[in-house]
C-alpha cells in the first residue's frame, strides 16, 4: 500500500483529484474561497493525560 502512495504522491496523482475535486466543489457553489479558519486540533493535552503522576489530595 505504501509503495503505491508513493508512485502516485510522485506522480501528482492527488494533486490532480484534489484540483478536481475543489473546481467541482467551487462549481457546485460548496466551496468558498473568502471563508478561512484555523484548524486547532493541535492543542496540548494535560499532563496527566500523558501518564505524568497525579498530585495526591491534601488532607
Amino acid at each position: 500500500m505504501y509503495d503505491r502512495f508513493r508512485k502516485w504522491q510522485q506522480l501528482g496523482v492527488f494533486a490532480r483529484i484534489l484540483k478536481k475535486l475543489r473546481l467541482r466543489l467551487q462549481q457546485d457553489g460548496y466551496l468558498d474561497l473568502n471563508t478561512w479558519f484555523v484548524d486547532a486540533t493541535v492543542n496540548r493535552a494535560h499532563k496527566a493525560a500523558a501518564g505524568a503522576k497525579k498530585k495526591k489530595a491534601r488532607p
